[in-house]
């Protein structure tokens, strides 16, 4: 299965429930108190189904919900191609939250459970439905964003085609300050791999993504739309290594929050 036709699967199948069932920061999220007592809180989401159907593929974009004293929220869940999905849900003050995933007909068709993790983020499973049936399972992580207002966020994916590697996939939401370029991507299993990213003189991007350990993986990209969805634009090409050899290819669309 090609990289690009994996990105697009979960599209699909969201799109499909929706028919059928008519300047990053770790720490705690910005917070501003609204008039009906809700927190505005903005994270960086990204999920990827393990299991089931459509297994590999991945849902990256950003969420933005209004928590209630007692801790019941409700928000949407931003696509990069400008699409918007009802959520709600319940952060609770044992660090656990419920979030619920909506058709436009207030059909549930995704559900997951998380566990805020020392590094302030919330990582766990979910459950995709269709037709009212369990159709797939997947781990998601949200990693709450300071200033959504002053980030650049991109849903990345990308699979290694050669090397020792060869076959490895990466998903996830890079969110970068957008003065500086420096950032984040948290992945679906919760890790959280630092971001460098370079623009060049001919409009191009140079990212590396920092592994650990001294591993680190380098993409070039060029501007893109999506051939399917003209409002998708971001950036594609190729990346080398995290192991001498490794190549591959990527793809990643901006996303709002």
């Amino acid at each position: 299965m090609s990289w690009r036709t994996r990105f697009f699967m979960l599209a699909a199948l969201v799109f499909s429930a929706l028919l059928v069932l008519p300047g990053v920061t770790h720490a705690a999220p910005r917070q501003t108190a609204l008039r009906n007592n809700t927190t505005t809180v903005s994270l960086a989401f990204t999920g990827l189904i393990t299991s089931g159907a459509n297994s590999g593929t991945a849902l990256t974009g950003g969420l933005t919900i209004g928590i209630r004293s007692d801790g019941f929220f409700n928000g949407n869940f931003h696509l990069p191609d400008g699409t918007q999905i009802s959520v709600s849900g319940r952060v609770r003050s044992n660090g656990k939250l419920n979030i619920t995933f909506y058709t436009s007909s207030g059909q549930p068709f995704i559900t997951g459970q998380g566990r805020l993790n020392a590094a302030g983020e919330y990582v766990g499973p979910f459950q995709v439905y269709s037709g009212g049936k369990q159709v797939a399972w997947g781990i998601w992580s949200a990693l709450p964003v300071a200033s959504p207002d002053k980030v650049l966020a991109l849903a990345f994916v990308g699979t290694t085609t050669k090397g020792p590697d060869a076959g490895v996939s990466y998903s996830g939401a890079i969110v970068l300050n957008s003065s500086t370029l420096v950032g984040t991507m948290n992945l679906p299993n919760g890790a959280i791999v630092g971001v460098t990213g370079t623009l060049l003189s001919n409009g191009h991007i140079k990212v590396v993504f920092d592994l650990g350990g001294g591993a680190k993986i380098t993409g070039y990209g060029k501007p893109t739309e999506n051939p399917a969805n003209g409002l998708d634009k971001g950036f594609k090409g190729p990346f080398y290594g995290p192991v001498s050899g490794d190549m591959g290819r990527w793809v990643a669309y901006f996303f709002n929050f």
